[in-house]
């Protein structure tokens, strides 16, 4: 009797153990937003050719004390626990209101991007709350680009897709994040109303990557100017990366030899 009880209550233990850790996690979670633990950072993106900032992404640092942690760090905690969209929102709100506040000039222009969860995208009420939040500040929703990565714009259902829709059919961006170097699977985000594309510098004097991805990195650029689709190089780190996109026609760039993230209130004072 006792060998057939004892994984019902080492299931019931593990199954308490991880309620209590969620619990736990949710309070922390919590507890950062109450103390603004959480850091709200913007990374240029840069028109290399007109030599000025066309956007910028909108990251999120989480300062635990004496303890920095960046997204990789506790993003995809938040993201088991589901509760990494009250954190994407949360971005969200928080942005606006220092947009909202900043003293004009070229930051009520300029296009800012936000990362969307999953979790966010399939919660009930997403596009209304999102819409109505937007509105409040009075802020041109062309002006705010919503990241999704490749990979769940693949896989996403049906109702997921019906949610990215309608944000664009409010008139938001939608910006495919993270794509891949497979020119065969960008057809499959055809089927979205896809503004821009981010995809990773192609590092040609490093030795980074092969005569094969380069070929697919100029189909890539080739096929998003098809589709009348902006392309972003990203994880630009060298100052070769920036002479390879402009000679494959790509203008707008993001890395960390354009600039690292910094504050955004200093951000946008700086416009």
């Amino acid at each position: 009797m006792e060998n057939h009880a004892a994984p019902s209550q080492a299931s019931s233990t593990s199954e308490a153990t991880g309620t209590n850790a969620i619990h736990s996690h949710l309070e922390n979670f919590k507890q950062g937003i109450e103390k603004d633990e959480f850091v709200l950072l913007a990374q240029p993106v840069h028109d290399l050719e007109r030599g000025h900032i066309a956007a910028a992404e909108i990251l999120v640092q989480w300062h635990r004390g004496r303890t920095n942690l960046l997204p990789g760090e506790f993003l995809p905690q938040l993201e088991e626990d589901q509760i990494s969209g009250e954190l994407d929102f949360y971005v969200l709100a928080h942005s606006l209101q220092l947009l909202h506040e900043s003293p004009g000039g070229r930051s009520s222009l300029l296009p800012l991007s936000f990362n969307l969860s999953a979790q966010l995208l399939q919660s009930h009420g997403c596009v209304e709350r999102i819409t109505s939040l937007v509105e409040a500040f009075a802020i041109d929703k062309q002006r705010i680009w919503f990241e999704i990565r490749q990979e769940m714009l693949q896989k996403s259902s049906a109702d997921l897709r019906e949610q990215i829709e309608e944000l664009h059919q409010e008139g938001f961006r939608i910006v495919a994040d993270h794509v891949g170097m497979d020119p065969g699977k960008l057809d499959q985000l055809s089927a979205f109303p896809v503004y821009a594309i981010k995809i990773p510098v192609i590092d040609q004097e490093g030795g980074g990557h092969s005569s094969v991805d380069q070929a697919a990195f100029q189909e890539i650029v080739q096929l998003c100017r098809e589709q009348n689709q902006i392309v972003i190089g990203v994880n630009v780190e060298h100052h070769h990366e920036v002479d390879a996109l402009l000679e494959s026609g790509v203008s707008l760039a993001q890395g960390y030899y354009l600039a690292r993230p910094m504050p955004l209130p200093k951000f946008l004072q700086n416009l």
